[in-house]
């Protein structure tokens, strides 16, 4: 076994104790112990699991590997306190797994990774022991069978729990670890994720790297980012960090996006409504909208021919507000004042105000009422805040008689 104990069973140069010494030597092993059991339960293809091809032990904070640091563009590898303790499988032979097991127990910068990229970094054993530290930005697979072949692209066959490199004509057996994913910007190593075996296949959540903009991002990046921009667009809050469900989010988001938008094929109804002419965008159709400043007359502007203007249903006014309150225009406004009381009675009918707009606190012009039971109301503004008492209209009939609110008639020849 290739592990190389940093407190072995002897009296250490600090001038520790022999019993001091021990206990190092106990807390070491026990450390190392209770990473690989921790381990012993992960997913692999065969052999014995999960404790194959993988970095087994190392400084850990808060409950995660922390043995790696960025450096600039560089990463930093640190076994001085805690010895990063790693395992290379190399398949099987007549009694059984084989496997080499190396330790760093020193602090060096070890990898130097391009900008702007996602890389895999990874520790290669030679066939004498030694050990080299590399990268590559192409996404290390584990899986039964080889992948799509690109040059240095690498995988490991969980069949025959070996390492592969594709070195331009052909799979190459090879011993390397796949220690971190490293993210990067121009100038620094924005991110650093410890490498998980056990969930790094061709069908799980890390699959791929792709390129966007000319930079490389994981796949899961590119789906959130997408995420964040149509949750902009649609106003749609339902998104998650989960790769699967939120690429159907949003795909259900975009397919919903066609009812919700007009194209300019779609046949469109009228508009029957703008906050007003100059904000008026829509015209008889999607395909002569273009015409809209020939269809629609803006402020200012003199209209001509016939103006045909429907009573405003469910759009009442309120005739004793407007009385006693600036309506701030010259003009006149119309709308439906249903159980309206006037004497007592209550009236359904249209109701219409000529306000004249001045500078004093006081609402100045013409009220009238038209009553759907044959009778008309109209009052004046007071010299003070308000408006005088209704007069119901006396109408005359086709005989020239007078006809009276109380229904009296005088004859007017």
């Amino acid at each position: 076994m290739a592990y190389k104990e940093k407190y072995p069973l002897d009296i250490t140069p600090q001038g520790d104790t022999v019993q001091d010494s021990i206990k190092k030597n106990r807390d070491e092993l026990l450390n190392v112990a209770q990473q690989m059991e921790l381990k012993a339960g992960g997913g692999g293809g065969g052999g014995t699991g999960g404790l194959r091809n993988r970095v087994l032990s190392g400084k850990v904070s808060n409950g995660e590997f922390s043995f790696l640091t960025g450096d600039n563009l560089s990463v930093m590898i640190d076994g001085s306190q805690t010895p990063v303790l790693l395992s290379f499988a190399d398949g099987f032979n007549d009694y059984g797994a084989v496997d080499y097991t190396q330790t760093i127990n020193r602090k060096q910068s070890a990898w130097s990774l391009p900008g702007n990229n996602t890389s895999y970094l990874y520790v290669e054993r030679s066939a004498s022991g030694g050990l080299t530290y590399g990268s590559t930005t192409l996404e290390p697979m584990r899986q039964p069978n080889a992948p799509a072949a690109a040059t240095d692209k690498m995988y490991y066959n969980t069949t025959n729990e070996k390492m592969y490199v594709y070195t331009g004509t052909y799979w190459k057996e090879i011993l390397r670890v796949v220690v971190a994913i490293a993210v990067t910007d121009a100038t620094r190593v924005k991110s650093i994720k410890y490498y998980d075996p056990n969930v790094n296949t061709a069908t799980d959540a890390v699959i791929g790297t792709r390129t966007v903009d000319g930079k490389a991002y994981a796949l899961t990046d590119i789906l959130n980012q997408m995420a964040e921009a149509i949750k902009k667009i649609a106003g749609d809050a339902s998104f998650t960090n989960n790769p699967s469900r939120t690429l159907k989010t949003i795909t259900d988001t975009v397919n919903g996006l066609s009812s919700a938008y007009y194209r300019k094929t779609d046949t469109v109804a009228n508009a029957t409504h703008a906050v007003n002419a100059d904000n008026a965008t829509r015209a008889n159709s999607a395909a002569t909208a273009d015409n809209v400043a020939l269809c629609v007359k803006k402020a200012g502007d003199t209209m001509t021919g016939t103006l045909r203007v429907p009573g405003l249903a469910n759009d009442s006014i309120n005739l004793d507000y407007l009385a006693t309150n600036k309506a701030g225009y010259s003009g006149i406004t119309f709308g439906e004042c249903n159980n309206y009381n006037i004497w007592g009675t209550a009236y359904w009918g249209i109701g219409v105000m000529y306000p004249w707009n001045t500078s004093q606190d006081r609402v100045l012009g013409t009220q009238m009422y038209f009553a759907n039971s044959n009778a008309a109301f109209i009052r004046f503004d007071n010299n003070t805040k308000g408006m005088k008492e209704w007069q119901r209209i006396a109408t005359f009939e086709k005989d020239n008689s007078l006809t009276f609110p109380n229904g009296a008639k005088l004859k007017v020849e």
